[in-house]
């Protein structure tokens, strides 16, 4: 008789993914930022998160920094970290901005409120004036870019360091073997400052333009990162390890960071970084520009022949997607709004935070991934929480 035909096993045979976590543009002290309010799903935090906090928060409500879970294998944040401060930004106030004589009328009148209120109602009340009282805060922005700075270490690095630890320990037990640009020098340094890590924050034309472009900003949040990794179990006494996996790629002052990333004997996946694309040539298409560019360009890196590649950029906080035979283009969402500038006639900013999965086995075995988590639906999440499935969001995560 015939041999029965053995179940197929669809877990098996779908490709596994290697998953990059996009973010650009969030620019700390700008008013323009968008944040959504984390009340905890105890209802007894009260923090104004970012895009890329909200989303890190989300997978924590999920525990997936637990047991090897996080299905993520690289960040990145490309462009404009920080507001800097070269645009005359007092002249730019934000339309939800009140009169201080309003500001003070309106907690005149909460605290009248509170006065006569029941133990329920004062805690209410006092909830709802400290989201107004900090609202007013961020809609004001900060114009000191230390400050702006700090805000990063302090809302952004600090409270993620468990999102990181994280990210490095599954990339290391995944086995993915990421090589920065050096490791194709044919040269005797084989240093090269424009090599790419598993983590890798940028700096923007914003701050360079502050400080003469005399100073970058990605590289003191990456010597940070790693400062406070070493303090964690899994990378004690890591320090070169955590030199080679945290990275912040220059070409001169310009965010442009190249490499390739590939797991033990399977595609090896090219990877190129950089804060803007090289060209614009409409603001309906901003992608457009790069791909008519490299058709120029050609093998510019010296390490592209032969192998497709992902190149991520951010800048004109517009997310977008193009693929060619050769290439992969990714403009990252930003964490801002529209402002008064994008209202000359621009398309409105999409906000938000977006993912490309790499099919490990290579272009030809499997569908590039791209997902993005937007302002609405980050809001949707927090306003009121639910179990987010990401296995689907992100399915097959390299393991």
């Amino acid at each position: 008789g015939k041999k029965p035909v053995k179940p197929v096993n669809q877990e098996t045979q779908m490709t596994k993914n290697i998953w990059i976590m996009e973010s650009s543009d969030p620019h700390w002290g700008w008013h323009s930022k968008e944040f959504v309010i984390d009340n905890g799903k105890s209802g007894s935090a009260l923090r104004f998160l970012g895009m890329d906090e909200a989303v890190i928060e989300m997978m924590r409500h999920a525990k997936l920094f637990e047991n090897g879970k996080i299905p993520v294998h690289c960040f990145v944040m490309n462009d404009d970290p920080t507001q800097g401060n070269h645009f005359q930004i007092q002249q730019q106030t934000h339309p939800h901005k009140m009169p201080y004589a309003l500001i003070e009328d309106e907690l005149r009148k909460r605290l009248d409120l509170a006065r006569t209120a029941q133990a329920a109602d004062f805690v209410k009340i006092f909830k709802e004036t400290c989201v107004f009282v900090l609202h007013q805060l961020q809609v004001r922005g900060e114009a000191w870019v230390q400050d702006q700075m700090e805000q990063l270490l302090e809302r952004h690095l600090e409270p993620n360091i468990d999102f990181f630890d994280a990210l490095l320990t599954r990339s290391r037990q995944s086995g993915l073997i990421i090589r920065g640009v050096s490791n194709f020098a044919e040269t005797p340094c084989k240093y090269d400052g424009r090599d790419i890590g598993f983590i890798n924050y940028g700096t923007g034309n914003h701050f360079g333009n502050t400080v003469n472009n005399e100073l970058t900003e990605g590289r003191v949040y990456a010597k940070i990162l790693r400062s406070l990794l070493l303090s964690r179990p899994n990378w004690a006494n890591q320090k070169q390890l955590l030199e080679t996996f945290v990275k912040a790629p220059l070409y001169s002052n310009q965010f442009i960071g190249w490499g390739t990333i590939h797991a033990p004997g399977k595609y090896e996946w090219g990877l190129e970084f950089r804060d803007a694309p090289t060209r614009l040539t409409s603001w309906g298409d901003t992608l457009l520009g790069a791909v008519r560019n490299d058709e120029k360009r050609g093998n510019y890196s010296r390490i592209f022949e032969g192998r497709v590649t992902l190149k991520t950029c951010g800048d004109k906080h517009f997310c977008g997607f193009v693929r060619t035979s050769h290439t992969l283009y990714h403009m990252a969402p930003p964490g801002t709004h529209t402002d008064s500038f994008g209202e000359r006639g621009f398309p409105p900013n999409n906000t938000g935070v977006s993912f490309i999965g790499l099919p490990v086995d290579g272009p030809d075995s499997g569908p590039v991934l791209v997902r993005a988590l937007l302002y609405d639906q980050i809001k949707k999440y927090f306003e009121n929480p639910y179990d987010f499935n990401w296995e689907e969001f992100l399915p097959n995560p390299v393991l």
